[in-house]
């Protein structure tokens, strides 16, 4: 396990399932966070999120970066120019079933640390975000 992953209650038929999902989790759930991150501070359009996300994650991540662009006003991030990426915690996994795992990780950035939870359903082959909370 590296230190970027932490799991819990991991089923007990992991090791036979399709391309190991139990060892793809962590990193994906990290990878998604980043990219929703980069996409709320203006650095990535959303639509770069269509291929890890459900519809459902993708128009609430659009509707709180448009959010946050209006709050922002004058201040507007333009192509991601001073962007600073999060630093990332580990990916605190817990298994649901074989094929649905719930992520939690914590970002610290230059504003605080925020939660960022996260649940993960494996669809044709491959982890989709199906559920998103930031802190």
């Amino acid at each position: 396990m590296s230190d970027s992953e932490t799991w819990t209650a991991a089923p007990a038929d992991t090791e036979a399932l399709e391309d190991r999902p139990l060892v793809q989790a962590g990193p994906f759930a990290r990878a998604a966070v980043a990219g929703v991150l980069e996409v709320l501070a203006g650095a990535r359009p959303v639509r770069q999120l269509e291929h890890i996300a459900s519809p459902s994650v993708i128009a609430k991540i659009g509707a709180r970066a448009a959010l946050l662009r209006a709050a922002m006003g004058a201040m507007t991030v333009r192509s991601g120019l001073g962007f600073r990426p999060a630093r990332l915690g580990a990916a605190r996994i817990c298994w649901v079933s074989p094929w649905i795992a719930e992520a939690c990780i914590v970002c610290h950035s230059d504003l605080g640390a925020r939660a960022c939870a996260l649940r993960l359903e494996r669809r044709r082959g491959q982890w989709t975000v199906t559920a998103l909370e930031l802190g």
